[in-house]
């Protein structure tokens, strides 16, 4: 509703995860599903796109971790597109992302940007991802959507700046 009412077009969901050791995995990802069909329901109502966000590769208690756990939730959500957030630093690995873009593809219509150290979302160039080869894959497979910085820098505006010439200088390579 929120996001509809400041005319927002595109809202981020992070899934589900196991709150316990004795949390049952598959009673969860039912769970999720159903959070999902009412979360794309809903933002269909609205004009909203809702899309999944890939959460940390190494957090075993995170349902949706990797590309082939994006496909699955949305093999069990027949009746809807979800749309794919994938956050870089969440991979940590340029092999991971660039096979993530392979299988996602079109489905990818937001992208967190930053790179991986660890720790995670440092700015780019300080960690070990290839951004040159994860922007040239993202071209490959016509991505057109909206690439957000996500880096943790404190209190500076100006660092930033930078942050976003950076990117700016990866597109200009293609």
């Amino acid at each position: 509703d929120l996001c509809a009412e400041l005319g927002g077009e595109l809202v981020v969901i992070h899934p589900g995860k196991l709150s316990s050791k004795r949390s049952d995995p598959e009673e969860q990802w039912r769970y999720q599903v159903d959070s999902f069909h009412q979360i794309l329901e809903a933002a269909k109502a609205r004009g909203v796109t809702a899309t999944v966000e890939n959460m940390e590769w190494d957090k075993e208690n995170e349902l949706v971790r990797t590309a082939n756990d994006i496909g699955r939730l949305q093999r069990m959500l027949p009746d809807f597109r979800l749309p794919v957030t994938l956050d870089t630093a969440h991979m940590a690995d340029t092999g991971r992302i660039i096979e993530a873009i392979e299988l996602l593809g079109g489905d990818i219509v937001h992208v967190h940007v930053s790179d991986f150290g660890p720790p995670r979302h440092i700015p780019l160039g300080e960690g070990t991802l290839d951004f040159a080869a994860i922007i040239k894959k993202l071209h490959e497979v016509g991505f057109a959507g909206i690439l957000s910085l996500e880096v943790f820098i404190p209190g500076s505006a100006e660092r930033l700046a930078a942050e976003r010439e950076k990117l700016v200088r990866l597109l200009a390579d293609l």
